[in-house]
């Protein structure tokens, strides 16, 4: 799967992306919302991980970002903190989990867990539309 990582310290994003890329995973990092926001229709990831409190342009614009482009308005959101504070999280259906900061074996592998779960989900999808004689939009004919 395609992960982007956004956030402010640039050793946590590192150590994420580095635990994603020894499960078999893809990512790309992102040290602010600015970043993020430029870099999501480039990257196209599968999931976005990002910090609630991601400086410039906050967790607002990268959500306005998402809702305004048809091409990602389907990525689910995965918020990093270090309070739980009240979150986002009831607002908007596209967030899937929150995630306590700094991370501890415990959080990582709730990700972990999140990544199996949707590469689940997407092998059922396609092995359901292969069936019925479909491809997914992300397969083509040879």
């Amino acid at each position: 799967m395609r992960v982007m990582i956004a956030g402010a310290d640039i050793s946590t994003l590192s150590s994420v992306e580095s635990y994603l890329s020894n499960l078999g995973h893809v990512s790309t990092i992102a040290r602010n919302g600015s970043e993020c926001r430029a870099g999501l229709s480039k990257f196209a990831p599968d999931l976005l991980v990002m910090e609630l409190n991601v400086f410039w342009s906050g967790y607002e614009g990268v959500m306005a970002t998402l809702i305004d482009d048809p091409q990602l308005n389907e990525i689910p959101v995965v918020f990093f903190t270090e309070f739980f504070e009240q979150s986002p999280l009831e607002e908007n259906p596209r967030i899937i989990a929150q995630l306590k900061h700094p991370f501890q074996t415990q959080e990582l592998s709730r990700l972990r867990l999140l990544l199996d779960e949707m590469e689940a989900a997407r092998a059922v999808n396609s092995l359901c539309l292969k069936q019925r004689g479909q491809l997914p939009a992300n397969c083509q004919k040879a």
